[in-house]
């Protein structure tokens, strides 16, 4: 095992804090990654739908 190998494992064992805080950052920023391009790409006339139902919620207008 080479040095660096070893200073890593010292570290990964030592800081475990530090491991589990970088482990689940990493985890949370691609999982925003994948929602976000789950999103995009589930149905693209999605946002027409929603623009539609928004314009016809704004134009109803109590008398």
């Amino acid at each position: 095992m080479s040095f660096n190998y070893k200073v890593t494992a010292r570290n990964l064992f030592r800081y475990k804090t530090r491991m589990l805080m970088t482990i689940l950052g990493v985890a949370g920023c691609t999982a925003l990654l994948v929602m976000g391009f789950v999103i995009r790409h589930y149905d693209p006339n999605e946002a027409d739908r929603q623009q539609t139902g928004l314009n016809a919620l704004l134009s109803f207008k109590v008398s």
